[in-house]
């Protein structure tokens, strides 16, 4: 099986996920094995399971691992069968008690994407929402790392994800759309208490990452760099009691941005109006009237995502 997979955010690697089978062209994913099954010969590798991990360069394939084992990180024994019907760890036991490996033909021809639950610094207070992504159409499986008062903090290794979704369909644009509306069905709510929290949404990237680039947004960072510049945004110290609900928030600029599940800016904000965090008003922003309020909650939202918009909401003086 060949997969394409989604790494992120160095310098640290992140895989956010994978597709397969790979959308790469015969002739590019040719080269790929080929270059695999050299390197398998050239290790000596010539019974049992081989896995490997090859970057298309502008050079060429340049290989990062070649393993005597199975893939992991959900390949082997979930989206490899899901799309193939094809179960290779059946076909490593066989080989590894000296039989033959009797893999049979693929017996589907599905698209399977797994992607990743991520989270920023603090401590859960809940993760909800499992139940309902399961029964989304085409979603598999809905795997949560983390429960109520454990910490969690922004991945800086595969292992402290804080969960993954796995999702498939006949298309691969589907199976990827799929996947990250489990994603966004998902609500991490963290400890308005828990301080790491605020000191991450003070922070500033390149990592760990802004949960919304907006540096390809002109009007949006336009606006918000002269609203942070006018009052120097700190999300540690909290909203005023006498503020949290009752948020000015102007309707937002046009923004292409989207965070690590997909979900757009003016999404979350309706999402944070649903809870009751936040009432929208139909003013324009050179009117906004506590704009240092303001320029703290963009600054949560930006850097943490819906989690941190909330956190903030949340937080008091």
């Amino acid at each position: 099986g060949l997969a394409d997979r989604h790494i992120e955010y160095p310098p640290c690697f992140i895989e956010m996920g994978h597709l397969i089978p790979s959308t790469l062209n015969s002739e590019k994913a040719e080269g790929l094995w080929n270059v695999f099954e050299k390197g398998a010969k050239a290790l000596g590798l010539s019974r049992g399971a081989a896995k490997g991990d090859i970057k298309l360069t502008p050079a060429g394939p340049m290989i990062g691992e070649i393993a005597a084992r199975l893939s992991g990180g959900y390949m082997s024994g979930w989206t490899y069968p899901y799309s193939s019907g094809i179960e290779p760890t059946r076909g490593a036991l066989r080989l590894a008690a000296g039989l033959s490996a009797s893999l049979p033909e693929p017996s589907l021809s599905l698209y399977c994407s797994e992607k990743a639950l991520i989270g920023i610094d603090g401590t859960i207070r809940r993760i909800s929402g499992r139940e309902e992504a399961l029964r989304l159409p085409g979603v598999k499986d809905v795997f949560i790392r983390y429960s109520e008062g454990m910490a969690i903090r922004f991945p800086r290794n595969n292992v402290e994800k804080a969960g993954n979704v796995i999702a498939v369909a006949p298309e691969a644009e589907e199976a990827e759309n799929r996947a990250l509306e489990a994603l966004r069905v998902l609500k991490i709510e963290l400890d308005p208490q828990d301080e790491a929290t605020g000191r991450f949404l003070d922070g500033k990237g390149p990592f760990p990452p802004d949960a919304f680039d907006i540096t390809g947004d002109a009007e949006l960072s336009s606006f918000l760099n002269k609203l942070w510049d006018e009052h120097p945004p700190k999300p540690s110290k909290g909203c005023p009691g006498e503020l949290a609900g009752r948020i000015c928030i102007p309707p937002p600029l046009p923004s292409v941005a989207a965070d690590y599940t997909g979900r757009s800016i003016p999404e979350s904000l309706e999402l944070l109006v649903s809870e009751g965090f936040l009432r929208s008003y139909n003013v324009n922003h050179a009117e906004v009237p506590d704009k240092a309020v303001l320029s703290d909650f963009w600054k949560a939202l930006i850097r943490g995502g819906t989690a941190g918009g909330r956190w903030y909401l949340e937080r008091r003086r």
